[in-house]
C-alpha cells in the first residue's frame, strides 16, 4: 500500500505544492496505516496543511480526507452502517491518537554506524537507485555544483583522471564518514570539484563538493605524472 500526501505551505503565497510519498509495508491495517500516516504529516507536511490524497487504497483516501477536512463526511444511507470499514476504523484511530505523544528521535551509535554503511561502504549490498555512493569523480569545470545539477558538470571521463571506486572510512558513532582518492594526472588541467556516483559511470552525483583546503576554495593544477590526493566528507 502507499500514499501521496499533496503538501501545502501556509506560510507561502501561491507556493508550487510538493508530495510526500509513503510507502506501507506489506499487510498493514488500515488503522495503522492512518496512525502513521498522520504521523508522517507531522513531520513532513508544513503546519500540517495537506491539500490532498491518492492511494491504492480507497479506504485509507476516504478516512484522512474526512479527518483532514478536505472532504464531509457522507451521509449513511438508509438500512446501511454508514461508510463502512473507512469510517469505523477512523474513529478507532482517532482514540488511540488521542493519548498519542511523539519526541524527538534517538539514534542510536549502531545506527550511525549502520547509515553511514548503507550510503558509503562498498560493503553494502544495494544495488541500482540505492548502491552506495563510492565512485569518486572529478571536474575541471568552475562553476559552483547546486543540488539540481544532473550531472556532474565537467567531469573527466577518459584517462587515468575518470570516474574510480574511492575509499571508504568511518568512525564508530560519527556522523560523518569519509571517501578519498589519490589521482595521478595524465594531463595538464585544473581541477575544481568532485562527486561521489553510486555507480563506476552513468548515474546522477548524490554528494559532492569544489575543493578546499583550510576552508577556502583550492583547485588543483596538475601536470602528466602529477598526483592528488582527494578526500570527499559526508556528514549525516
Amino acid at each position: 500500500m502507499y500514499l501521496e500526501i499533496d503538501n501545502q505551505s501556509p506560510t507561502m503565497v501561491d507556493a508550487k505544492s510538493t508530495t510526500t510519498i509513503v510507502h506501507f509495508p506489506d499487510g498493514i491495517d488500515l488503522q495503522e496505516a492512518i496512525l502513521t500516516a498522520r504521523e508522517a504529516i507531522s513531520y513532513h507536511v508544513a503546519g500540517g496543511k495537506v491539500a490532498g490524497f491518492k492511494s491504492d487504497n480507497p479506504d485509507l483516501v476516504v478516512a484522512l480526507e474526512q479527518f483532514y477536512g478536505l472532504k464531509p463526511a457522507p451521509m449513511p444511507k438508509a438500512g446501511t452502517k454508514g461508510n463502512g470499514v473507512a469510517q469505523t476504523t477512523l474513529a478507532l484511530a482517532l482514540g488511540i491518537l488521542f493519548v498519542a505523544h511523539t519526541r524527538l528521535q534517538l539514534r542510536y551509535n549502531n545506527g550511525a554506524s549502520w547509515q553511514a554503511g548503507i550510503m558509503g561502504n562498498p560493503s553494502s549490498t544495494g544495488t541500482g537507485a540505492y548502491a552506495p555512493g563510492i565512485y569518486m569523480g572529478i571536474s575541471s569545470d568552475s562553476t559552483a555544483p547546486t543540488n539540481t545539477d544532473p550531472t556532474l558538470v565537467g567531469e573527466v571521463t577518459s584517462g587515468t583522471l575518470s570516474r574510480a571506486l574511492a575509499t571508504y572510512a568511518y568512525t564508530t558513532a560519527a556522523t560523518s564518514y569519509t571517501e578519498s582518492k589519490v589521482f595521478t594526472s595524465d594531463q595538464t588541467i585544473t581541477i575544481y570539484k568532485c562527486a561521489l556516483f553510486t555507480a563506476a559511470s552513468g548515474g546522477s552525483p548524490i554528494f559532492g563538493s569544489l575543493l578546499t583546503a583550510g576552508g577556502v576554495n583550492s583547485p588543483k593544477s596538475l601536470f602528466s605524472g602529477d598526483q592528488v590526493g582527494i578526500t570527499e566528507t559526508v556528514n549525516f
